[in-house]
């Protein structure tokens, strides 16, 4: 019996170093695993970081294209206004003011997609369709811009029709008048 009793000792003893052998094992694992979860979420969110900056700019290149189009049209159309204007420089009176509001529309504007540039940190945290809708704003203000322009630029070139309607009916009546003179002059 005592025998018995020595060998299930034994053997206890044998299984409690065992069992403490796997405990210092799995202890081990799991300090390993907790290490490498925590690199694991550190690489996630880095990976996702760099997603959200990649998602942004497929987002914002076609805007940033359609903006630079836009920007384009304006200048063209802007070079038109002065070259009219320096034809017709009467026009200038009346364009002035709708200029002055452009130009200051135009920084409005430039500062909107600076603010937007500079900030990509914080516009990278907003959600896609957030980010859509202020893309689609900065476009359509860019667009607007341009109306406004092609607005002047129509402007411009209506009173110059009418100025020069103005002078033709003038000189048509000149024209008449002196046909008429000559006439009566010729007859005496």
């Amino acid at each position: 019996m005592m025998n018995q009793e020595i060998r299930h000792t034994m053997e206890e003893n044998d299984r409690q170093k065992t069992m403490k052998n796997r405990q210092d094992i799995n202890l081990t694992t799991e300090v390993v695993n907790k290490k490498q979860w925590e690199k694991f979420k550190e690489t996630t969110t880095k990976i996702q970081e760099r997603l959200r900056l990649v998602d942004f700019a497929m987002q914002a290149i076609p805007t940033g294209y359609a903006i630079f189009l836009e920007s384009q049209k304006i200048q063209d159309i802007q070079s038109k206004i002065i070259t009219e204007i320096e034809t017709a420089p009467y026009s200038l009176i009346v364009v002035l003011p709708a200029e002055i509001k452009f130009v200051d529309d135009m920084q409005m504007v430039v500062r909107l997609l600076s603010g937007i540039v500079l900030s990509y940190g914080a516009i990278n945290q907003m959600e896609k369709a957030e980010r859509k809708i202020l893309l689609e704003y900065a476009l359509g203000e860019v667009t607007n811009l341009r109306r406004d322009s092609l607005f002047m630029l129509m402007k411009v070139r209506d009173i110059k029709r009418k100025v020069e309607w103005t002078k033709f009916v003038i000189l048509n009546y000149i024209n008449k008048d002196k046909q008429i003179v000559e006439q009566i002059i010729s007859h005496f």
